[in-house]
């Protein structure tokens, strides 16, 4: 960060010197949604899902092949056909999800929970003690270092403005970064990502099963 920094970022500038398949949703294109942001009516909850997680990586790969310049060849086709399909019975899904129709969605939810789950069976025995895998040294320096930068953001609330605490929210953000980019870090931020889609599968299949309100 180049100028000089206010004097209320001390401590924190001394903490800032050191082939998926085809319709599998992009983790930062399609975020997935924290418990605290997921609707729980089930029609506005589902609906959204579908929205998210179903329509949108489909729509968003259909465009970009339709802009891409000199589509050949039959298997090109017939992804473009298998695209226009799948994007065709998610918007049907979603249709009977508003109509209170629960049963496509249901079974899609269900076919995604055992693709996450088997996903976590094989990346659990990938785990290793400490320094078993490369760069592990950088990977818990990293670690120790979001630590103290997460204790610091806490700190200094109400004391830094918007900007500075961006600052070290961004400081805090390049190293999670750094971190991911480790064998250890890409283990663990899958193995993450598949809990929070399971977590999310969970939530959305209770609310299927809940009694329906009055």
């Amino acid at each position: 960060m180049s100028g000089s920094l206010p004097a209320s970022l001390t401590q924190a500038q001394k903490f800032d010197t050191s082939k998926q398949s085809m319709f599998e949703s992009n983790p930062q294109q399609v975020p997935l949604q924290s418990p605290e942001q997921r609707p729980n009516d089930p029609i506005k909850a589902l609906t959204a899902y579908a929205d998210r997680t179903l329509l949108t990586p489909l729509r968003e790969r259909a465009n970009s092949r339709a802009m891409a310049s000199n589509p050949a060849g039959r298997l090109e086709v017939n992804e473009d056909e298998l695209i226009s399909k799948e994007i065709a019975r998610f918007e049907q899904m979603r249709q009977e999800v508003q109509q209170g129709n629960f049963s496509g969605i249901a079974a899609e939810l269900q076919a995604r929970r055992s693709e996450t789950e088997a996903k976590l069976a094989e990346l659990r025995p990938q785990i290793r003690p400490r320094g078993e895998m490369k760069r592990d040294d950088e990977y818990f320096a990293l670690k120790e270092e979001i630590v103290v930068g997460e204790k610091i953001r806490e700190k200094v609330k109400g004391v830094l403005n918007e900007a500075e605490l961006a600052w070290v929210a961004q400081s805090i953000e390049d190293r999670k970064r750094k971190q991911g980019g480790t064998p250890s870090g890409e283990l663990m931020g899958g193995l993450n990502r598949e809990k929070q889609t399971l977590d999310e599968i969970t939530h959305l299949q209770q609310l299927i099963s809940q009694p329906n309100q009055p």
